[in-house]
């Protein structure tokens, strides 16, 4: 359930979330019930502990979300650097912490990326467009983020990338223990980092000099 609801929070776009999602209302995995009157679509607000502390990780992602533009780009990602020397806009990296070859995104035993998301903005002024009211003014940086994603059944390392990417990381948010708030502890570049089966991590990145929240 972290993982849809981390996946989907943290996409570009507009997310969508079902009445009861946020505490792990299933409807028995009945997705057109609205002719059911019955326990499939009643609310039951009996919460067990699992459930609430669901609904403290959905509104800590919410706010993950609503604090960084990085998370709602109103522009299509093309992959390059915004600047000289800088990070792509939008990367996706193998477990290693280089660029994904042709070969890994259509290799099927591959259940294991990265997508790095810089956090910089394209210059609204560009398309003569003022985003200032959606947190994406003109020329804009926010804190840029790399986001683990594991669907093995068997724990993978991946390795933290250096420059252009980022200096230092910090976990934000970890499916698999539940976490949706910072670690304290920090990470540097070329680290190892361990994740766990069918799990996903959120880390915050900065390159030394960076040091936004």
């Amino acid at each position: 359930m972290r993982n849809f609801l981390t996946t989907l929070l943290l996409s570009t776009g507009v997310p969508m979330l079902l009445g009861g999602d946020e505490f792990g209302r299933t409807q028995d995995g009945n997705n057109n019930a609205y002719c059911q009157d019955n326990e499939i679509s009643w609310f039951n607000w009996m919460w067990q502990p699992w459930q609430s502390d669901l609904k403290v990780f959905v509104s800590n992602v919410i706010a993950l979300r609503k604090e960084h533009s990085a998370f709602r780009q109103s522009y299509f990602f093309d992959g390059e650097p915004l600047h000289t020397g800088g990070p792509k806009d939008l990367a996706w990296l193998s477990t290693d912490g280089a660029d994904l070859n042709v070969s890994q995104w259509q290799d099927p035993q591959c259940h294991s990326l990265a997508m790095f998301l810089a956090g910089e903005t394209y210059a609204a002024e560009l398309a003569g467009i003022d985003a200032s009211g959606d947190g994406a003014s003109a020329g804009a940086t926010d804190t840029a983020f790399l986001v683990l994603i594991h669907a093995g059944t068997t724990p993978a390392i991946f390795t933290l990338p250096g420059a252009p990417y980022g200096a230092h990381y910090q976990c934000v948010v970890d499916t698999f223990t539940g976490r949706s708030t910072p670690a304290e502890q920090q990470n540097a570049a070329a680290d190892t980092v361990t994740l766990q089966p069918r799990s996903m991590m959120v880390l915050r990145a900065w390159d030394g000099h960076d040091h936004s929240s």
